[in-house]
């Protein structure tokens, strides 16, 4: 049988869960607090998902998946949310990962000097950052390296008391269980996010209960997790900005 074409009423809509959600027409301005609007949910009502960090103990983000050219798309909405940000006034970018001609960025001297109050410090690799990973708790340095533990040891005293001053830290980890000797440390960030990962990659990161899973997230979605509230979402990330 021949099948008719139907045109609905343009007040309906109907879902879609592979449709990437277009960030034109968002509105990312905020004044009075720090927040990073990154996509929709991925349910019918299709919410913002938006991540707002509290002036509280632990409010930073780290992020973590294996898709690079996903990775770019993500930080470019991270900067697009941070360039329409009234309230936070200095970004500090260490580009570490991409051969980018960014207007200014920075590399890990800053921590040497006094980090400005409502800032987002962005690092896009902190995997060979070597010289920011907390030493404290791994035994004694070896010769002629006081100087990187000391900027290591600063930069964790600004992720950890950095909210004081509206300091709000994120870093991308590209081998999240590389880096397990720093557990600890990765303890400071209470909003966890992942992308492009299997399902056994994204549980351990997220460090779910035993009876919530998450299957493998592909496909320009993404699933948050906030360690203080156990609150955990999927969502899909905006489309790329300049195909948008």
């Amino acid at each position: 049988h021949k099948i008719e074409n139907i045109s609905y009423p343009k007040s309906q809509k109907i879902y879609d869960g592979e449709e990437i959600p277009c960030i034109h027409g968002i509105n990312l301005m905020q004044n009075d607090n720090f927040s990073l609007i990154l996509g929709k949910e991925q349910d019918f009502v299709e919410n913002e998902f938006n991540i707002i960090f509290h002036k509280e103990y632990g409010s930073n983000i780290i992020i973590t998946g294996k898709n690079k050219q996903e990775k770019q798309s993500i930080i470019d909405i991270i900067m697009l949310n941070i360039k329409n940000n009234q309230f936070i006034k200095n970004l500090y970018y260490i580009n570490n990962d991409f051969d980018i001609n960014f207007e200014k960025v920075y590399d890990i001297n800053i921590f040497e000097n006094e980090i400005k109050e409502k800032s987002v410090i962005l690092i896009d690799s902190f995997d060979t950052l070597s010289e920011l990973h907390p030493k404290s708790n791994l035994g004694f340095s070896s010769f002629g390296t006081e100087s990187k533990i000391l900027i290591a040891d600063k930069f964790k005293e600004i992720v950890e008391n950095g909210y004081r001053k509206d300091i709000y830290t994120i870093i991308f980890v590209d081998n999240y269980k590389r880096l397990s000797m720093l557990n600890e440390f990765f303890e400071l960030f209470n909003h966890r996010m992942a992308f492009s990962l299997n399902s056994e990659e994204v549980n351990s990161f997220l460090k779910l209960d035993y009876n919530i899973s998450t299957q493998t997230v592909r496909n320009n979605k993404g699933v948050y997790t906030n360690l203080l509230t156990s609150n955990t979402k999927e969502f899909k990330f905006f489309k790329d900005i300049e195909n948008d």
